[in-house]
């Protein structure tokens, strides 16, 4: 995998009201998740998503890739509908 990087302000804040920093990406599993496009583009880079296991639970991830490796940009636990979408998929 990649190199993790990130606003350590951001996954600090995350961590507090999601219950997971973006380093917790490092036990993410890359091999099983789904990954696709976000709807949400920012028009100087594609963002994409992973819905996949984390420490035995379905998180959703957010990130863009770069030379430095995977940028976190969001993670936080799968809702209802991509649970479903991952069981499906």
């Amino acid at each position: 995998m990649s190199p993790l990087h990130f606003d350590p302000r951001k996954s600090r804040r995350n961590a507090a009201e999601r219950g997971l920093p973006f380093e917790a990406l490092e036990r993410f599993d890359w091999l099983t998740c789904l990954i696709g496009v976000s709807k949400t583009q920012d028009p100087t880079t594609t963002r994409f998503t992973a819905l996949g296991m984390l420490d035995g639970d379905l998180v959703f991830a957010v990130f863009t890739l770069s030379r430095a490796g995977i940028r976190v940009i969001s993670l936080r636990r799968a809702s209802r509908k991509e649970r479903k979408r991952y069981v499906e998929g």
